[in-house]
């Protein structure tokens, strides 16, 4: 095999030339099917275009061609991990680390996939396995802050990561894990502000081209075509607060499109696609490519939905496609780009005086920011007819208070709450339930940090994450209030409790992140479960469980209450949502 060809068609996946990467990769690997490099490169510009069936079974013949080598596996391994099929790619990355065991890369690929996997003990022990020989390695340090994070350790991940940039202060890794993690600790608003600015100047001046230009006056009441860019276009939170918005935004005036940029597609892509006017799915794209066929597209109003969550587009924004550009829903903090223009918010998450916190303009929707549909509507997750099991008796007994949000969002001010509420409340018990609590290493991490917030010895009970939707969301019938994580509050476990019948008791905090609780429970006329601090977090939610009759009236309406409020109207949302694109865009045409 040349080895001219094979460089120069190295060189075009380089390039984003991923078609003709294709053509040369194939001619090559026809020639010679044993080549290594060839496979991986061909499985590369395959998994690019969106070929995920081709990529894998070249990403396997390459895998088998290189067995004993590291970065041949290692790559290999991660074209498939990304392709899907995680249980199946780290059983057999750890049997290649079990042979392995000095293969740093397969040993942190391994850690990462443990992490995203919720196994949080062993993607400890791997790491620090591996910093036991590089104990100053970036990657290794980084994967640990993460761990420490999805422990519910924000504050202590968050000093790793200032650490960590003291030492890699170019990081893109680093950076982004600091600001998405800022969000989950007790820093202040204008800490955590300063890292999403570092972070939006960092892609910046790193854009690869030079920003499109548009022209400064428009007809501010011509016909718009507004594109939505996701990763999470599938069983995804974010797709319960698009679903009704993208079924009843299309009107006359405005043409609806939406990119899809993950590399899967499921039942709730099927059901989201035909909703807008034009879907592309487009898995793989790079933010340079997916900024040209928005230019091509000729979009005006471009709105991003994922903010700094993975799989982001956000290089595609700062190069500047569209005339008018916005973020939305997917990410409850700014983004720091300097090309983004406006955030979707509301006068609950964002009042007048939050404009220094972001560097967009700050848009706000009467009423909730959010519509939500909810998951019983949805009858390949729970089962035509689905409703929760009655209610457990015994409220007279006992109460239960119960948190269903992610470890992630547990911290230690919010457990020192509960430990209050529960004290305050005889025989009451407290049911924490999510994701990151299905080992016992995990597990008994937070028991001990139940009884340093002073819960009651014996009144906790840690419940790992439903691998079914119906038991997941028939354990709502063991709590009779929930207790609002804070300073990160939740949003879609918030919904999905309300739309069962269970109370939840909140705290307005002071940024956008910590004020969602608030716009929902107002949003649904709910008003008097929201505090204004932490006394007054503990006061209500003691109150309404010393108070049954009103407890039981609470839990017997809340579900109509919030199923009819503003916050699950999707026709009137979208009748909102379009009035604000529209004078957002007036606002761009100076009028």
């Amino acid at each position: 095999m040349s080895e001219s060809r094979l460089q120069a068609a190295f060189g075009m996946l380089a390039q984003h030339q991923y078609a003709a990467a294709r053509r040369a990769l194939l001619a090559l690997v026809a020639q010679d099917g044993s080549n290594v490099r060839a496979r991986l490169g061909l499985a590369q510009a395959m998994f690019r275009l969106g070929e995920h069936p081709g990529a894998k079974f070249h990403a396997e013949h390459a895998l088998r061609l290189g067995a004993g080598d590291e970065t041949s596996v290692v790559d290999a391994m991660r074209i498939i991990a990304r392709i899907g099929a995680p249980e199946q790619t780290l059983a057999r990355l750890q049997a290649v680390c079990r042979e392995h065991p000095d293969w740093t890369a397969a040993r942190l690929d391994l850690a990462t996939i443990l992490l995203a996997s919720d196994r949080l003990d062993d993607a400890e022990r791997e790491t620090l396995a591996v910093m036991q020989a590089d104990p100053d390695g970036e990657s290794p340090r980084l994967i640990l802050a993460g761990v420490h994070a999805a422990q519910g350790r924000a504050d202590e991940a968050l000093e790793a990561y200032d650490r960590l940039l003291r030492d890699f202060p170019a990081s893109q890794q680093v950076l982004e894990a600091a600001a998405f993690t800022s969000n989950a600790s007790n820093a202040s608003p204008a800490r955590v502000f300063a890292s999403h600015e570092r972070l939006g100047r960092f892609y910046a001046r790193h854009a690869a081209e030079a920003p499109a230009t548009h022209p400064s006056t428009d007809d501010p009441e011509r016909p718009l075509r507004v594109g939505f860019v996701s990763h999470d276009v599938i069983s995804h939170a974010v797709s319960f607060f698009v679903e009704k918005l993208l079924r009843h935004l299309g009107r006359p005036g405005l043409t609806v499109i939406a990119y899809h940029t993950g590399p899967t597609k499921d039942r709730t892509t099927d059901l989201l696609a035909p909703l807008v006017d034009e879907f592309s799915h487009l898995p793989g794209i790079t933010s340079p490519d997916l900024a040209r066929r928005v230019q091509r597209d000729r979009i005006d109003v471009l709105i991003d939905l994922n903010g700094w969550t993975e799989g982001h587009r956000l290089h595609a924004f700062q190069l500047r496609p569209a005339p008018l550009q916005m973020t939305y829903l997917g990410y409850p903090n700014t983004t720091g780009l300097p090309a983004m223009d406006v955030r979707i918010v509301d006068g609950v998450t964002d009042p007048p005086g939050s404009e220094p916190l972001a560097t967009e303009r700050l848009a706000r929707l009467n009423g909730c920011f959010l519509c939500y549909a909810p998951v019983m509507d949805r009858p390949w997750i729970l089962p035509t007819g689905w409703s929760p099991p009655p209610r457990e008796s015994g409220m007279d007994t006992h109460v239960t208070f119960g948190s269903f949000n992610n470890l992630t969002k547990i911290t230690d001010r919010a457990l020192r709450a509960w430990g209050e509420i529960l004290r305050g409340v005889p025989r009451s018990r407290l049911l924490v339930k999510g994701r990151g609590l299905t080992q016992g290493g995990v597990q008994t991490g937070l028991a001990r940090r139940l009884e340093a917030g002073g819960v009651p010895p014996g009144a906790w009970e840690i419940m790992p994450q439903h691998a079914r939707p119906e038991d997941h969301f028939a354990a709502s019938s063991r709590v009779d209030i929930a207790l609002d994580t804070f300073p990160y509050n939740g949003t879609t476990t918030t919904c999905e409790l309300l739309s069962l019948g269970v109370p939840v008791v909140t705290l307005r905090g002071d940024r956008h992140v910590a004020r969602v609780g608030a716009s929902i429970l107002t949003a649904a006329g709910l008003a008097d479960l929201v505090a204004g601090d932490e006394a007054a977090y503990v006061r209500i939610a003691t109150h309404l469980a010393t108070d049954l009759p009103r407890l039981r009236a609470l839990q017997g309406s809340v579900a109509a209450r919030f199923l009819s409020s503003p916050v699950c109207d999707g026709p009137a949302f979208a009748d909102r949502f379009a009035a604000l694109i529209r004078d957002q865009w007036r606002a761009r045409c100076g009028r």
